[in-house]
């Protein structure tokens, strides 16, 4: 299944699914590619290292696109705005597989943590 994970900055994204995700799950996470290309969390706004999380996110979703990635497990999509490429790939996943959620976090002023509401992708 494929699970688009979308909100704000600081809204829990990636803590939930990394609470979530089970042995054999992938994760697209922009900033932790980005942080990873620089061996640095606090350089992730690189610009270059952005660019080229970026590209590879492109190789990513053209993977999933034309089944080259195998949807044995769940593959989460960590995505502060997603675009129409995304929304796409989830309604054809969820028309030829086995589905496809988009959990919205919204930010909590409060307690600053995120609250996830799950949401069915709908058929076109």
């Amino acid at each position: 299944m494929i699970i688009l994970v979308t909100g704000l900055p600081g809204a829990g994204k990636t803590s939930w699914v990394k609470e979530h995700m089970k042995p054999g799950d992938i994760a697209y996470d922009l900033d932790r590619i980005a942080g990873a290309l620089t061996y640095s969390e606090e350089e992730r706004e690189n610009k270059a290292a952005r660019y080229l999380a970026n590209e590879m996110y492109d190789s990513f979703l053209s993977e999933l696109e034309w089944g080259y990635i195998p949807l044995t497990d769940d593959v989460y999509i960590i995505r502060t705005r997603p675009g129409n490429r995304e929304i796409n790939l989830l309604i054809n996943a969820n028309l030829e597989h086995d589905g496809a959620k988009v959990l919205v976090f919204e930010k909590e002023y409060e307690a600053k943590i995120g609250r996830a509401v799950q949401q069915e992708c709908r058929d076109r």
